[in-house]
């Protein structure tokens, strides 16, 4: 395997991790909590971040069928994970399941018609 690591951890989110940490440690001592709750946001929020660029530059990677396809079996087979939101053409956030799937089916295949 690959070590349980995953391609979107950085070296910045490992020194913010430890200063999270560090963190902790004094507001244990000293019981202020206030500067380890804000780190630990600002590292949570940075987290959520490159996970959502990682999936974002993944799916721009795609090529073809046969990605998009497996992606597809994916996504069917947990019946816990969803699309959440796409962005559309003008910005625009795409909610609906139907209209996320013609989004991506028109990016990716230009002139496909989806079959109902």
């Amino acid at each position: 395997g690959n070590g349980g690591r995953v391609n979107w951890w950085t070296s910045e989110l490992a020194n913010l991790k430890k200063k999270v940490r560090a963190h902790f440690k004094r507001a244990k001592r000293s019981r202020n909590w206030d500067s380890y709750h804000n780190l630990l946001t600002k590292y949570n929020l940075a987290v959520r971040r490159a996970k959502r660029l990682s999936w974002k530059n993944f799916c721009n990677s795609l090529e073809g069928v046969k990605d998009t396809s497996r992606i597809y079996k994916v996504l069917a087979k947990d019946k816990s994970s969803s699309l959440g939101a796409l962005e559309g053409p003008n910005g625009e956030l795409v909610h609906n399941p139907q209209d996320i799937l013609e989004l991506m089916a028109n990016t990716h295949f230009p002139g496909c018609v989806l079959q109902q």
